[in-house]
């Protein structure tokens, strides 16, 4: 039996060219409750002081399957106003991590 290891990756696309993306790797994460956007709302929310994300609001635009994964996108609203170009993406496994 072919054993796999699930890798959760974690994007965030920030606006201006200083930091126009960035890969993290998470390599552990707790598992998490709920559909895949609130699974990734709820890993950011822990995170966000990691990822600078304390200021802004994430807004769900779009999940996506592939294969067993669900890769989720959100915008970043600052006082309801879009931050342009910027958008955080979270790829969560099928056990909510």
């Amino acid at each position: 039996m072919k054993r796999t290891s699930a890798i959760v990756m974690f994007i965030l696309l920030a606006a201006g060219p200083a930091r126009a993306s960035e890969l993290h790797v998470i390599r552990s994460s707790p598992r998490y409750a709920g559909d895949p956007a609130a699974v990734a709302r709820a890993f950011l929310q822990d995170q966000a002081t990691r990822f600078d994300l304390h200021e802004v609001d994430l807004v769900h635009r779009v999940t996506l399957a592939l294969g067993i994964f669900r890769t989720v996108r959100l915008a970043q609203q600052h006082d309801g106003l879009p931050v342009l170009e910027a958008a955080a993406v979270v790829r969560v496994t099928p056990d909510g991590r």
